[in-house]
């Protein structure tokens, strides 16, 4: 264990030096955030000193590691999904996204009310901002304990979810907004998709965006916006009757309908361009330049679906083989995806059937790594997975969120309407939504030897929620257009209530079959 951490981190330091980084000026920048980790995250400073004590490793070297580990690892997190009007079955807007985190993280659902705040200041994770007058109603998926949110719809039905992108931006890391910051702001503060566009370009050019660039997929249920943001600036464009998938890189070229003012001079100050142009390619510009692993990484070479580029396709392949029928269930079905085939680059064919990279039983896997979208490993996990859909011609209170707290192979999606007056207590606590969390660890590599149990509790859950969903909205709406608009809000709020308790009931019970499974496969 102390050997395979100091080889880690002694090839750390070895990829730091090689691509020109000064380590004497990154550990100061460390000690910067080790700072905020006092602040905000204690006990991530009294884990990284635990790992020190145990393995007897400079504690320095660990928490350089686990501040800037990403300057030598590809940015390989999250996929996420679109499909806006005549691409889906029913003309709605869905996005979608399958946030990928430390193997640590527990994420929980929270709604938050129309309110008046009363204060001057938004604490946000890294820096205070002015507070607006009034925030909107919300529903969303975020990391237990933290301010910001990494997805959700608001009362209007704009959604927003966002993924990380390599960025040529030298960022702070301790200063500017996170982008679950960003996401928290747009939602109480938008009305429109392109609205949340103008409040996310406004806070960017005002306070910056704080580290690594970011993807941005908006929605509303008339059209959706892809937004890509690093540092002080950052470009849009809108997107209508079609589908979209981003994995961990910029997308737009000069192709963007609306930028920041200073795009095309902050470009020229710092050397990326040569001269003052109409407009620029933003993903050659910005853009980290190893978008994914080159041409002299090994393992890439081998694996070329170690790369976001490769993952992205995959999402689009899917997309694409169901464009204009396309549901919320058919995303929901991609977002448990762990490929089909895997070509290798001498042409081998390795067939994955669906079971993820650390359950699979073929050989030629050696120390090479494929991440799915549904994304299972030591280090990172598919935490949670939320689609949100959209619908236009309907009261706001429709808008949806189905949520998944564990990976959406081994959970289940669990509805969540904006309409709610309140959710169940046990999707927003640590303690009952770590369920998802037991289960996703006590399956990790044996996928084969669990899964059957797992789809056998959730797969029943998730049919009835499929099946009553319809039948509740459509409830709901005829209550909304007879302007009995309270019982039509607590005929939503029942049945979301209902279905998330059983769902954390369901979670027992997978725990409980799963635990008889492993004293069976004992017996001799």
């Amino acid at each position: 264990f102390q050997g395979n951490i100091r080889t880690t981190i002694d090839n750390f330091l070895v990829e730091l030096d090689s691509k020109g980084y000064t380590i004497d000026e990154l550990r100061a920048k460390a000690k910067e955030i080790e700072y905020l980790y006092t602040e905000v995250i204690p006990e991530k400073i009294e884990w990284m000193k635990g790992v020190a004590d145990s393995t007897s490793i400079d504690y320095n070297d660990i928490l350089l590691f686990n501040c800037f580990d990403k300057l030598v690892s590809p940015t390989t997190e999250c996929t996420s999904f679109m499909a806006q009007g005549e691409a889906t079955k029913d003309g709605v807007t869905i996005i979608a996204k399958n946030r990928d985190l430390g193997a640590d993280s527990i994420n929980c659902v929270e709604l938050h009310e129309h309110r008046y705040p009363g204060e001057n200041s938004y604490q946000a994770a890294y820096i205070d901002i002015s507070q607006v007058e009034e925030t909107y109603k919300f529903v969303g998926t975020k990391s237990v304990g933290r301010w910001g949110f990494g997805q959700g719809i608001n009362e209007f039905q704009v959604s927003i979810i966002d993924n990380d992108a390599g960025s040529m931006d030298e960022l702070s890391y301790t200063e500017g907004l996170h982008d679950n910051d960003y996401i928290r702001l747009a939602l109480e503060r938008s009305k429109t998709a392109r609205e949340a566009v103008d409040v996310i370009g406004e806070l960017t050019e005002k306070y910056s965006q704080a580290w690594n660039g970011i993807d941005f997929i908006i929605g509303d249920p008339n059209e959706a916006w892809l937004m890509e943001v690093t540092g002080y600036q950052w470009v849009a464009k809108k997107y209508t009757n079609t589908v979209m998938a981003i994995a961990n890189q910029f997308q737009l070229t000069d192709n963007y309908d609306l930028a920041s003012k200073n795009l095309i001079s902050c470009a020229l100050e710092q050397g990326w361009i040569e001269k003052e142009v109409p407009k620029i390619n933003f993903r050659e510009v910005y853009g980290a330049k190893d978008l994914y692993p080159g041409p002299d990484d090994k393992k890439a070479q081998k694996w070329p679906i170690y790369t976001s580029q490769i993952r992205q396709e995959r999402a689009m392949e899917l997309l694409n083989g169901k464009i204009g029928k396309l549901t919320e269930r058919d995303i929901i079905s991609f977002l448990q995806d762990h490929y089909d085939k895997v070509k290798l680059d001498d042409g081998t064919e390795v067939n994955m059937h669906q079971v993820p990279y650390y359950s699979s039983d073929f050989e030629k896997i050696d120390q090479s790594f494929i991440r799915a979208i549904c994304h299972h490993d030591i280090k990172g996990k598919t935490c949670s997975s939320s689609v949100m859909v959209s619908r236009p011609g309907t009261p706001n209170e429709l808008g949806i969120m189905w949520a998944s707290l564990g990976q959406p192979c081994q959970s289940i999606y669990v509805p969540f309407y904006v309409g709610v007056n309140s959710i169940a207590e046990g999707f927003t606590n640590a303690k009952d939504v770590s369920k998802f969390y037991l289960i996703r660890d006590y399956a990790f590599g044996e996928y084969k030897k669990y899964q059957s149990v797992v789809r056998g509790v959730f797969d029943s859950g998730q049919k009835t929620s499929y099946f009553l969903e319809p039948v509740v909205r459509q409830e709901a709406l005829e209550e909304f257009e007879a302007g009995n608009a309270d019982i039509a809000k607590q005929k939503l709020t029942d049945f979301c209530y209902e279905r998330a308790i059983d769902a954390l009931h369901e979670a027992d019970v997978v725990l409980d079959k799963m635990t008889d499974t492993t004293v069976e496969s004992q017996s001799w």
